[in-house]
């Protein structure tokens, strides 16, 4: 493994940040790979006697699962690509883009094994704007989030009653910069707009450069208020942005995205709200097609030395973070007054993703690589990777896979092209 630790003391001062910063470098065994050149592509079979020995999948009765256990699931439209999804033990949500149904919010229960549909469908009128989905979140089974179209929130509700309809309100960020248009997803395939929060009482959206937070200005009524903007471009062609968010508690809020030039220039952003203040973590400047430090803050790089933007972030503690930088994963922790950035080993070389969403629990990382699933074990530790199969009948999965999400490890569901995998065997 070829790892960068970064680590930087640091404090907050009202609105502006000072941290110290210093680099150090370490080299560990190299995980096994395929033995064939970057960027080639392994079949799912003998990718999955490549990577760590002693980690057979387990076996799953039916024509419709693979041997790791994952599940196809049948939708309700043939033509349904899903974009995100967010579980429960014995239900999920989750948001499809079709181009003839538009974007559709479904859900499925284990009870019924199915997907219906619980939107009101106002998401595809013409005042919301483009067809433009963006991430979903619910933090009950009974209340939804998602984004849709040029900047609108929707929230459902649903009464104790399981099988009453959903009832919907929308409303408009607040916002008065550029607004993105098509390119919401053009830049590395990341939504620009989506909604996370810590709590049904707590609830953050963000929307291009902007976050905002659901909460009432000196005693008047609730709304959105923007309560961050990252405006501080260096040059003309360069936009920031933010496409994910994660965190503990209240107290430990995370929001991710880049510094963007060119799709194939930029570098990860990374802000902490804490104590009430938010405080920039990590950020960079540009010198041509070079990235440097921008003031003492931290640089996340892969392991090639490559630059991308932060697409996924999830808290596994307080003051713990995972996500991805391209086609690396990165561990972000908090330790005292400083900020640690970890890299895990890198993917085998067959991996051609270069995107990749992940969910972790308390042991394990499981990462959507292209059409793969890998499970990540041990990954800061001197473990691996293992192919968990996808594989039905032989036939491997042949859609790209958009997110990876869970409750446990024996609760998972990988969704992307016109397919949702759902996995409940250890």
């Amino acid at each position: 493994m070829r790892s960068f630790v970064i680590a930087c003391g640091g404090a907050a001062i009202g609105a502006a940040t000072v941290i110290a910063c210093a680099t150090s470098e370490a080299n560990d065994e190299v995980v096994p790979d395929s033995g064939q050149a970057p960027g080639t592509s392994v079949p799912e079979a003998a990718a999955r006697e490549d990577v760590e020995a002693g980690t057979a999948d387990a076996s799953v009765d039916g024509a419709r699962c693979s041997t790791a256990g994952w599940c196809e699931t049948v939708l309700p439209d043939a033509n349904l690509g899903f974009f995100d999804i967010w579980p429960f033990d014995h239900r999920a949500f989750a948001i499809a883009t079709s181009e003839t149904l538009g974007i559709r919010i479904l859900e499925w229960t284990d009870a019924a094994s199915k997907w219906q549909y619980i939107d009101d469908a106002t998401q595809n009128e013409p005042e919301v704007g483009p067809m433009l989905a963006g991430k979903i979140w619910a933090p009950t089974e009974k209340e939804v989030y998602f984004g849709a179209g040029d900047g609108y929130v929707y929230h459902g509700t649903r009464p104790d009653t399981p099988s009453t309809t959903w009832s919907w309100t929308r409303v408009r960020l607040p916002y008065d910069g550029p607004r993105i248009g098509v390119n919401s997803v053009g830049l590395g395939g990341s939504p620009l707009l989506g909604i996370w929060g810590t709590s049904s009482n707590d609830v953050y959206a963000w929307y291009n450069n902007s976050i905002f937070h659901w909460s009432s200005v000196d005693g008047g009524a609730a709304g959105w208020n923007r309560e961050y903007v990252a405006d501080d471009i260096d040059a003309e062609s360069e936009r920031l942005f933010f496409v994910a968010a994660a965190g503990s508690g209240p107290d430990d809020v995370w929001f991710s995205g880049a510094r963007f030039r060119t799709n194939f220039n930029q570098c990860p952003l990374v802000v902490r709200k804490h104590d009430g203040v938010y405080q920039r973590i990590a950020d960079c400047t540009s010198s041509g097609s070079t990235w440097a430090p921008r003031g003492e803050m931290l640089l996340i790089a892969g392991t090639a030395g490559t630059y991308a933007q932060l697409s996924e972030l999830q808290a596994i503690g307080p003051g713990q973070l995972v996500g991805s930088v391209g086609r690396d994963v990165v561990r972000i922790s908090v330790t005292g007054q400083s900020y640690v950035a970890e890299l895990a080993p890198p993917l085998p070389d067959w991996v051609t993703a270069e995107r990749i969403p992940l969910w972790a629990s308390a042991d394990t990382l499981w990462l959507g690589a292209g059409t793969l699933i890998l499970r990540g074990t041990d990954l800061w530790t001197g473990g691996g990777y293992a192919v968990s199969s996808l594989a039905i009948n032989g036939a491997p999965l042949s859609r790209l896979i958009y997110q990876v999400r869970g409750t446990s490890n024996s609760n998972l569901w990988a969704v992307g092209g016109l397919h949702a995998h759902h996995k409940t065997t250890p």
